[in-house]
């Protein structure tokens, strides 16, 4: 299953896939070893508040692996 999510996230989640696919699981209420792979499609700064936030669209591979 193919997702594409918009996540609000902070800059250190971001900061890589892993972490980025650890956040998903947690939000979604899914098992890490479920998701096989994780895709960044776009990501922006939101610097608009005190807290700077990254915008972040993702593809999430789940139990599937991406075809390239």
């Amino acid at each position: 299953m193919i997702r594409e999510l918009q996540l609000r996230i902070l800059p250190e989640q971001a900061a890589s896939e892993q972490s980025i696919a650890a956040y998903v699981a947690r939000e979604q209420s899914m098992d890490i070893r479920s998701i096989k792979s994780v895709r960044v499609l776009k990501r922006s700064r939101d610097a608009r508040q005190r807290t700077v936030m990254v915008n972040v669209k993702v593809r999430v591979y789940i139990d599937e692996f991406p075809q390239d």
